[in-house]
């Protein structure tokens, strides 16, 4: 295997140059990278002085805005027999963070909307198939400052010490991968997928949902989503680990590491799918069957549900589908090695996190029972505002 660094700015030593970009890189692509690069680093970093590594590299903060030719397109030839490359990555741009802000705070002010509106018509609210989109809303809003920390907050350059104590661990670990951001993503799928199945057995076999459904068992099940999520993104705990100051990949067989994307794809893509398609589409075929006289009153209840779960169906599915496929594609990519720019891939991440914008507004706002508790609470809400200033309120 060999590999080379891209056109340089200014002019040092090949070598140089070559430890210095491959050694900051930041990771928020590469925990999905195969590590088969590791000869590659670990010879630049050997021929490569190390007091001038640690002053260059261990505060990258200082060069890091200063000098831009640092963070550059680094290519390396070889991984799964074919040419690959690798962008190191640099400060996010102003644009990064105000895309990124601005996602953060319209999930959490949508989700939180919705959490205050159930929560203060709580009566109104308790069939269980609202009490698991009251839970949607809290794992996305919860998501959505998750994702502000990591996104606009976190440093993307981590600073770890030479030691590999407890502290480098836990920032190689588990800051640097993102894995609490992850578990909340899962989360949001896992709790997604549980409401379709809710609706699915209520729908086809209603008999069964009254048997099956209690109150505990409903608390039960929304412990499931914090569970699968938080299963899901620990092996993002064995992706990396520090060395020499900063996080390098752990040595993983590309036969492993393939096998572990197609295992991540699919749980968290590719079978929420299936299940959100399956379920929906059996609720629609199952509400369009049955027979009703006409002139009885529930045809015209069974038509519009039926009407609305057609529009669930395509907005889900389609918000799912839009906002994962690309990041997906991607994650899969990598693990063949063909990469994308960091521009790129954080768009891809930001369109991820869009999911948990739309949530709301396809389970809620499209659902005529909140709109309506949502206009009691504004009016309720006016009422006391006049009260307040003197006015009396409407009779």
């Amino acid at each position: 295997m060999t590999c080379k660094a891209g056109p340089r700015a200014s002019p040092e030593e090949p070598t140089v140059y070559l430890a210095r970009s491959l050694s900051c890189m930041q990771g928020s692509l590469l925990y999905k990278v195969p590590t088969t690069f590791l000869s590659c680093k670990q010879e630049a970093l050997i021929r490569h002085s190390s007091d001038n590594y640690r002053s260059q590299c261990l505060v990258p903060q200082k060069f890091a805005m200063s000098d831009t030719s640092y963070w550059e397109q680094v290519q390396w030839t070889g991984g799964f027999d074919n040419e690959t490359e690798f962008w190191a990555s640099g400060p996010r741009s102003p644009l990064q963070i105000a895309v990124n802000t601005s996602i953060a705070c319209l999930a959490f002010l949508g989700n939180g909307l919705v959490i205050t509106v159930m929560l203060v018509r709580r009566r109104m609210f308790s069939s269980t198939v609202n009490r698991l989109i009251l839970h949607q809303s809290i794992i996305d809003a919860i998501t959505a400052v998750v994702f502000f920390l990591h996104r606009v907050v976190k440093d993307p350059i981590p600073v770890v010490s030479t030691e590999n104590n407890f502290h480098d661990e836990l920032i190689c670990r588990f800051l640097y991968v993102d894995v609490l951001l992850w578990t909340m993503y899962m989360a949001s799928t896992s709790n997604l997928v549980i409401i379709s199945l809710d609706r699915f057995l209520a729908t086809c076999y209603p008999l069964k949902h009254r048997k099956m459904i209690s109150s505990q068992k409903v608390k039960f099940t929304g412990a499931i989503p914090w569970g699968v999520g938080l299963a899901h993104a620990f092996h993002f705990v064995f992706v990396f680990e520090p060395y020499q100051g900063y996080c390098r990949p752990v040595p993983v067989d590309p036969t492993l590491a393939r096998a572990t994307s197609l295992i991540a794809v699919t749980t968290e893509y590719l079978l929420p799918i299936v299940i959100l398609l399956y379920t929906h589409a059996r609720i629609y075929i199952t509400l369009r069957k049955r027979n009703m006289r006409p002139g009885n009153p529930r045809q015209n209840f069974f038509r519009s549900a039926k009407e609305n779960v057609r529009k669930i169906v395509l907005l889900v599915g389609s918000a799912f589908i839009i906002c994962w496929t690309p990041a997906e594609f991607e994650f899969v990519a990598a693990t063949f090695g063909i990469f994308v720019s960091e521009s790129v891939y954080e768009a891809f991440i930001a369109l991820v996190a869009c999911n948990m914008v739309v949530n709301p507004i396809i389970y809620c706002f499209m659902y005529e029972h909140f709109r309506t508790q949502l206009k009691g609470v504004l009016r309720a809400g006016l009422r006391r505002n006049r009260v307040h200033h003197g006015q009396l309120p409407p009779t």
